[in-house]
């Protein structure tokens, strides 16, 4: 089954009930509830937001709800992902990025990057699971729209002009006020679903606010800090923030530091009166998160080393040998072995 976090729909409650609709009862008729939104994290059915997106239009007489919706999103309406995303160094790394790793927001979306000329079309395809495009047509302008403002984030554009591709046709009726500026820039009828921006943009340097980073990652902890009251101390901390910064190589003692509202000097010699160090937690973490995907075989050798932070595989291998005395390849071979014994061990 295709899941997507239910963040990706924020805000669709307070849309609905704005336009006279009852939110409660839409909800309801796809098995869905209010409970399931208020955690953003929660994975549900695409089919069922599919499904639910494409009843709302209906139901409010909105032929553009999806697109609408979207109007209301921030960017990180796709999670912890996109503070990860915004630090590669060009436009193309971040979307390349972006579809290696949408499935963590999305399970069935992928983004395309397709030259046109002197343009580039980011073609955008959604599987829900054999549900008929025109069945997913508002569920498709939520997610394009949503794109369009992840490219106008992350270039810092003021005045986006390129043109918005919807293979949906246009709706008979003229857009609201909200929408008018948008669907001027929108091609119905087109033979993809993205955007088109110059191809140029692609080796632009993301445009992102150190403080809202730092902001969000003092939020994550905060919420963390709710869910394990008096337990997170400041060595778990320090691990979940290297562990969200590991992936796009901005992994350092001052950007933690900095996180946690303190001077890296001062977290260093908090750590001394520990024990530990900086250095000591970013391996430990490393480990940790290595052995997890080398049990599930989630990734490939290579990709865990970028998820890392290792500019090469062989600087990977050398350190995961330090730390096990083996290679990786024959650690995960080893665990299999371990495994598949424990479990015919365990065969009455």
């Amino acid at each position: 089954m295709s899941l997507i976090r239910s963040g990706a729909i924020s805000g669709y409650e307070s849309l609905v009930s704005k336009l006279g609709g009852n939110p409660i009862a839409l909800l309801a008729a796809h098995d869905l509830s209010h409970s399931q939104l208020s955690d953003p994290n929660t994975y549900i059915s695409y089919s069922a937001v599919a499904s639910l997106l494409e009843h709302s239009a209906q139901s409010c007489d909105e032929p553009l709800f999806g697109l609408l919706l979207s109007q209301h999103h921030h960017p990180t309406v796709i999670g912890e992902l996109y503070f990860s995303l915004v630090q590669w160094n060009t436009l193309r790394e971040v979307l390349e990025a972006l579809d290696k790793y949408l499935y963590l927001h999305a399970n069935g979306a992928h983004l395309t990057q397709v030259p046109r000329g002197k343009n580039v079309v980011l073609e955008l395809n959604i599987n829900t699971g054999g549900t008929k495009e025109d069945e997913i047509s508002q569920l498709m302008q939520m997610s394009v729209g949503q794109l369009n403002n992840f490219i106008i984030e992350s270039l810092g554009l003021k005045n986006p002009a390129f043109p918005i591709h919807l293979s949906q046709p246009a709706p008979q009726s003229a857009p609201r006020q909200q929408l008018r500026e948008i669907c001027k820039r929108i091609k119905f009828d087109a033979a993809e679903n993205g955007l088109c921006i110059p191809a140029d943009w692609l080796d632009r340097k993301p445009h992102y606010d150190e403080a809202d980073i730092r902001r969000h990652f003092q939020d994550y902890l905060k919420t963390l800090q709710q869910h394990y009251p008096g337990d997170l101390n400041m060595t778990d901390q320090i691990k979940v923030i290297i562990r969200q910064l590991l992936p796009n190589g901005e992994c350092s003692l001052k950007r933690v530091a900095a996180t946690l509202e303190m001077h890296p000097r001062a977290l260093q010699k908090a750590l001394q009166e520990q024990g530990l160090s900086y250095h000591a937690l970013l391996q430990q973490t490393r480990l940790q998160i290595a052995i997890q995907h080398l049990k599930q075989h989630s990734l490939s050798i290579s990709e865990l080393a970028l998820n890392l932070g290792f500019a090469e595989v062989s600087v990977f291998s050398r350190s995961f040998r330090k730390w096990t005395g083996m290679s990786p390849k024959s650690w995960q071979k080893r665990h299999d072995q371990d495994s598949s014994l424990k479990s015919e061990r365990s065969r009455p």
